[in-house]
C-alpha cells in the first residue's frame, strides 16, 4: 500500500510517500500545474484505495466523527487555532495511535 502526504500551497504541492511493501520513501514538490498533479494521482488510484469525488481525491474509508481520535484532533485544531499558530503537526498534537484513526481531515482545517 501507498501512503501519501501532502501539503498543499496555492503555487506547489509537496508529497510524501512510502510503499509499505518495498519501504521505498519519496519526497517531492508537484509544481501548481493541475495537469501536472491531476497525472500524478491519477497514477496511484490504481494502486491505491482512493476515489474522486468532485475532482478530488478521497480515501475510501469513512471517518467515525464520534471517534475519541477525532475529537482529539478537533480539540488540537482549535487549540492551534487559539494560539495564533499557523502550522499543525497532528501525529505530535494528538499521538500516533489517534492519528493512525484519521482517515479525512475535519472543515475546520480550513482555518490554516
Amino acid at each position: 500500500m501507498k501512503i501519501v502526504g501532502c501539503d498543499l500551497h496555492a503555487r506547489q504541492q509537496s508529497i510524501a510517500m512510502v510503499d509499505t511493501e518495498t519501504d521505498e520513501f519519496t519526497e517531492r514538490p508537484l509544481p501548481g500545474n493541475s495537469e501536472q498533479v491531476r497525472k500524478f494521482y491519477a497514477g496511484l488510484e490504481s494502486q491505491s484505495r482512493i476515489r474522486k469525488m468532485a475532482g478530488v481525491l478521497l480515501p475510501d474509508e469513512i471517518q467515525d466523527a464520534h471517534s475519541d481520535a477525532w475529537k482529539s484532533l478537533e480539540a488540537y485544531i482549535e487549540k492551534v487555532d487559539a494560539e495564533g499558530r499557523d502550522e499543525l503537526n497532528p501525529m505530535d498534537g494528538i499521538g500516533p495511535e489517534q492519528w493512525e484513526q484519521i482517515v479525512t481531515l475535519p472543515r475546520s482545517i480550513r482555518r490554516f
